[in-house]
């Protein structure tokens, strides 16, 4: 009963844990907030807030949803960020690759001209989101991380932006381009939407607005990261269309006004029909969300020190989804360019999150009554400059020069974000860095030591069978031996179990973990060196491998005096090794079993 007690303590523990531990930080952050501490964080708020309201109304265009829920999400999710945010400078909220995704995913499953049904799954996505990140911290899957290459995010990333670019055109040049049934998805369900309205006339008034929108957003970066380029550009378009009085021209789309600037609660409403789709549209937005918010914290911390964990990453991220989902949020995640612009502008802790979510608010109280006269085609011009700045032409650049196969993974990634359903894609992106892992993994790396017996010194090369020469033979096994391994070992033992060696010397040193499978090879390896009279030492070993090897029964088969630990000293449990070969070659001699020859041509085992 007591034990019982122990265990269940400890698995409420396990659970209230990441939430209780967010709440001691964000106290021992208070405690020590001073004056500097707080201008800092304003100011570093304040200058972010130009950034994330027209972000925020963007990307809640590209995510197919009213702009005002854009502007909730960087308000709402900046607030809970604050207090469940695992790194302190991340800025949470809408960013375009999850609002492109979640159009994506959506899009599938609700009919054109039903936007309250489109929202309505919207709201579920974020709330299904946030608990599967939770579900999958709790269960370690933040290592997923390790799995996914460089080529691959950077891969993704450019498709993104094209698909971005591509989505804004119709905005940009004043033409409707709405959803219908059967398209095809990614940039040719764009160009199919596209194609039909074209020739119902481009919109000079747009192309204009939108050009000197484009002009602005440049030109303000060109001089300073600090200037709100894409803000000014926003507002100075609406005064262009106030001032014109191109309120009602049917070419150029304008935003929706916004009905209030705070959001209400709202339960989500999951509808079960579709429920089995969300759930695999909500794991490919937490498994990119996760990459996202995960590489920009180590980015973060490689300026200014400290760790960062995938997991609790993982965990704080499904935390702000889940609460913001009540707030009538859509999905969110950290964003690159606020996150670096709050780290640049000064933020000194958590609480420039909540001076951004502050701010946001109070533009948007003051610009509410503009959002009317704001028009798509200047928000489409942001998104062109922010599609181009999310591909990095360097990196790939330098991919191609250096690594043709990490090339082809960038290629297979852009090509499948462009031509498949995007939630697939980033299905595409993990698989295909799994399969680069295992191609990398299951490659047997296996060498032959020799020792020089005039400078004492040791060299590796490869197995070079002669069976004329050698009776013992000293292998090195360099990494994990696995069940992808197990074919290529068992054909590799089975060369020097066939040679006239009579003794083999595996050092495992550089081994730490043995499954299965590859034990089952071992122990079919040595088993068929006993038939043959010969002998089989396993040296390096170290205490981890040694106990999977006891457990699994291959001590007791190969004899507990022929295993040699690992020491400290380099080569001491080598040259422990050798000698016992040497030994049982003598032994072997003296009952006419073999030949003792423990050398190879000039070259000497004594290791």
């Amino acid at each position: 009963m007591p034990n019982s007690s122990i265990t269940t303590r400890s698995v409420v523990g396990s659970i209230v844990s990441p939430f209780v531990m967010p709440l001691v930080r964000l106290q021992q952050t208070a405690r020590s907030y001073d004056m500097a501490s707080l201008r800092a964080d304003s100011m570093a708020g304040l200058t972010v807030s130009f950034v994330a309201v027209p972000q925020a109304m963007a990307y809640a265009l590209i995510a197919g949803v009213p702009a005002q829920y854009g502007l909730y999400t960087i308000i709402i999710q900046c607030i809970v960020g604050t207090v469940f945010g695992a790194h302190p400078l991340l800025s949470p909220g809408p960013i375009n690759t999850q609002s492109l995704l979640t159009a994506s995913i959506v899009s599938a499953l609700v009919a054109p001209g039903n936007p309250e049904m489109f929202l309505s799954l919207v709201l579920a996505l974020t709330l299904i989101k946030g608990v599967v990140q939770i579900l999958m911290s709790e269960v370690r899957l933040g290592q997923l991380v390790k799995f996914v290459s460089t080529p691959v995010i950077i891969g993704f990333t450019a498709g993104a932006a094209m698909l971005i670019a591509a989505g804004q055109i119709s905005n940009f040049f004043g033409f409707d381009a709405p959803r219908i049934e059967g398209t095809w998805p990614g940039i040719v369900g764009i160009v199919q939407r596209m194609l039909p309205h074209i020739a119902e006339g481009i919109s000079m008034p747009a192309i204009f607005i939108g050009g000197f929108a484009l002009a602005v957003v440049i030109g303000s970066r060109k001089l300073s990261k600090l200037i709100p380029g894409p803000l000014i550009a926003v507002l100075a378009s609406a005064g262009v269309v106030f001032v014109l009085g191109l309120t009602h021209d049917e070419h150029l789309t304008l935003f929706a006004p916004i009905e209030a600037a705070l959001p209400g609660v709202l339960v989500p409403h999951i509808d079960l029909h579709v429920f089995d789709q969300l759930i695999v549209g909500a794991t490919a937005l937490a498994l990119l969300g996760m990459l996202e918010a995960y590489s920009i914290g180590r980015a973060i911390t490689a300026k200014r020190g400290g760790t960062i964990s995938a997991n609790d990453e993982l965990f704080s991220q499904g935390v702000i989804n889940l609460i913001s989902s009540f707030f009538m949020c859509i999905p969110g995640s950290g964003s690159f360019s606020r996150s670096a612009l709050n780290e640049f502008s000064g933020a000194k802790t958590c609480f420039s999150g909540l001076a951004n979510a502050v701010f946001v608010l109070l533009i948007v109280l003051l610009i509410k009554d503009v959002v009317p006269y704001i028009p798509k085609t200047a928000i489409a011009a942001v998104l062109f400059v922010v599609a181009y700045g999310l591909i990095d032409f360097k990196f790939v650049a330098k991919v191609y020069r250096a690594n043709k196969f990490d090339f082809m993974v960038f290629i297979a990634t852009f090509l499948a974000t462009l031509f498949l359903p995007l939630a697939y894609a980033v299905f595409v992106g993990v698989g295909i860095n799994i399969a680069l892992y295992l191609r990398t993994t299951a490659q047997l790396r296996m060498h032959e030591i020799i020792h020089h017996p005039d400078t004492d010194q040791f060299h590796e090369r490869p197995y070079e069978d002669d069976p004329s020469s050698k009776d013992i033979v000293f292998m090195q096994l360099d990494g994990d031996l696995y069940f992808a391994l197990a074919d290529e070992l068992h054909v590799r033992l089975g060369e020097m179990g066939r040679s006239a060696a009579k003794v083999l010397v595996l050092r495992i040193k550089r081994t730490h973990s043995i499954d299965s499978s590859a034990m089952n090879v071992i122990e079919q390896f040595v088993t068929d060196m006993h038939r043959q009279g010969k002998h089989v030492l396993f040296t390096g070993v170290q205490p981890g491998i040694y106990q999977t090897m006891k457990g699994y029964g291959l001590v007791k088969l190969v004899g507990e005096e022929n295993v040699f630990k690992a020491s400290n000293q380099t080569f001491n449990a080598s040259h422990m090794a050798m000698r016992h070969a040497r030994e049982l070659i003598e032994i072997g001699s003296e009952e006419g079993l073999v030949t003792a020859d423990a050398g190879y041509g000039k070259w000497s085992y004594n290791i």
